[in-house]
């Protein structure tokens, strides 16, 4: 088992490395630490989990929303994980629901897991502490800076990961480019750490 962190602000581009990543890894699953609030979210509001990802994308998550009595997503996101899962079940929580979600996709023959979500030292303290005992063999944490994004203009509650084992630059206007061929840049900078490690 290998676990690829992203950990960047909003907007840094996360997401478009992770789908980069995805096709350079044959074994690889796309997973996120927000899917049990997100399962939790769809159950509290009787709402089809795909509709409340796509609820929660971009920034819809910051606009009141009517099919929720005009709450605002990441603010029942923030509830969800604050007042349910971490009293209940300790600050890494989400991350130990999220460990039950990945050894059940192991066994169907998944081994490499990517995040494009992380932002908690707890999360990967919590794997670092329970997957070796399943075969975890390395994990990667990787740093997207872009400029003008951060995560404090955001509202976002994540924080950059100490010690990465990698920063990638993400400075390069890649909005004139197909979605299949953004990306390449940053690729280009983990490929290059990758070999030598």
């Amino acid at each position: 088992m290998d676990i690829i962190l992203t950990n960047g602000a909003p907007f840094s581009g996360k997401d478009t490395l992770v789908s980069q990543l995805l096709q350079m890894f044959d074994d690889s699953v796309y997973i996120r630490f927000k899917n049990p609030l997100y399962k939790r979210f769809s159950e509290r509001h009787n709402i089809p989990f795909d509709e409340v990802v796509e609820m929660c994308t971009g920034r819809k998550k910051d606009l009141p929303n009517e099919r929720i009595g005009g709450l605002i997503p990441r603010q029942v996101l923030i509830d969800i994980s604050e007042n349910e899962i971490k009293p209940k079940n300790g600050p890494d929580g989400v991350a130990l629901l999220v460990i039950e979600e990945m050894l059940d996709m192991e066994e169907h023959g998944r081994k490499t897991f990517i995040f494009p979500d992380s932002g908690f030292e707890e999360e990967k303290e919590a794997f670092l502490r329970i997957l070796p005992r399943f075969g975890l063999k390395r994990i990667t944490t990787i740093r997207i800076m872009r400029d003008g994004c951060n995560y404090e203009d955001q509202k976002d509650s994540r924080k950059y990961l100490k010690n990465p084992d990698l920063i990638i630059t993400n400075n390069v206007d890649e909005s004139h480019l197909p979605h299949d061929e953004r990306g390449l840049n940053m690729l280009e900078q983990f490929v290059e750490w990758y070999t030598k490690n």
